[in-house]
């Protein structure tokens, strides 16, 4: 009798401990999470500037600002900020239209789509600077999402010159809906995402 009750406390003390790590993560941040960077991870990142320029303050340039300083001070654990403007050694945002006239940065792209980005590191003078160029603000924001996926997987970014043009406008994650409106485990019509008929 007294193994049996062993048991059972240690069956329901299992099921507390599992249910309290559970309450720990709520999975509300999803992919969003920025947990710190081994310290060999950080300092291969030692380069990256700690001043972030946009090219304006609009809704989604400042939140690609915000999710670009949050990122990476979560990361590599060193202090990011907001820069007033753009000089040799800052990571500058903006799209394609504004920073086209700029002689601080080499010309963006012809092939940049209109949510597509194009992701620069530039050396000049010994400083460095990192360049989220996209066709759209939208692109700009992808950009940074790329970057900090990057950053988070460890990849070498020093020669960084690359250009992604997304082959669907719309994207979003874990949903059953198809391009063409149709939902796949769906029971109730056709997906309200494309309800505009905007997808083809």
């Amino acid at each position: 009798m007294l193994h049996l009750h062993v048991r059972a406390m240690t069956i329901a003390f299992a099921f507390l401990l599992l249910v309290s790590l559970a309450a720990g993560e709520s999975g509300r941040e999803a992919w969003l999470r920025y947990p710190a960077l081994s310290e060999a991870a950080k300092n291969q990142y030692r380069d990256i500037p700690e001043q972030i320029a946009v090219t304006s303050d609009s809704p989604v340039l400042t939140a690609a600002r915000q999710e670009l300083i949050r990122g990476l001070s979560g990361m590599l654990g060193r202090g990011f900020e907001v820069a007033s403007q753009a000089s040799e050694n800052t990571i500058n945002l903006g799209t394609a239209a504004a920073l086209k006239t700029s002689d601080a940065i080499r010309r963006p792209p012809q092939t940049l789509g209109d949510d597509g980005f194009w992701l620069s590191a530039q050396r000049r003078r010994g400083a460095v600077r990192i360049v989220i160029v996209g066709g759209s603000e939208r692109g700009v924001l992808y950009g940074v999402f790329a970057l900090l996926s990057k950053v988070a997987r460890g990849e070498d970014i020093a020669a960084l010159d690359e250009v992604q043009n997304p082959s669907a406008k719309f994207r979003w994650v874990d949903q059953w809906d198809n391009l063409d409106g149709s939902i796949e485990r769906g029971y109730a019509g056709r997906s309200t995402f494309f309800a505009s008929k905007t997808a083809k």
